[in-house]
């Protein structure tokens, strides 16, 4: 496997949504589902070596470990190729501007998510070598 897909969202249906779109959309046909923040550290330091890159889609507002502290994990991560999708019902433009600061970042969608949003990240130019 190239490329791993993980959705961390502290919402089920939100989970079961975007399994079946990752589907349709032929970007991943089992993305690993994680709930919180740390159980998705726990996931990642288990798995992070099983594929050439990951691609991460993030909720922002989660319960104990929020999606910015999984950033800053995550951008400690220089060695491994990661491409992380923020998923948020946040509207707010410093949240936007923030992202932007992590280089690992490049997506930014506010709920709800729509099949042509997971298009265009498919045709994106960094992922393009691992679909």
């Amino acid at each position: 496997m190239k490329l791993q897909t993980a959705i961390v969202d502290d919402d089920r249906i939100f989970h079961f949504l975007m399994d079946i779109m990752l589907q349709e959309t032929q970007i991943s046909n089992s993305p690993v589902c994680l709930y919180e923040g740390e159980q998705f550290l726990q996931w990642w330091h288990a798995h992070k070596d099983n594929a050439e890159a990951s691609l991460i889609f993030l909720d922002l507002n989660m319960p104990l470990i929020d999606g910015w502290k999984v950033l800053d994990n995550l951008r400690k991560e220089t060695a491994k190729k990661i491409f992380v999708v923020i998923i948020t019902s946040s509207i707010d433009p410093k949240d936007r501007k923030r992202a932007e600061g992590y280089p690992m970042v490049i997506d930014f969608m506010v709920k709800p998510i729509h099949l042509n949003d997971l298009l265009e990240v498919k045709q994106s130019a960094p992922l393009l070598p691992y679909f």
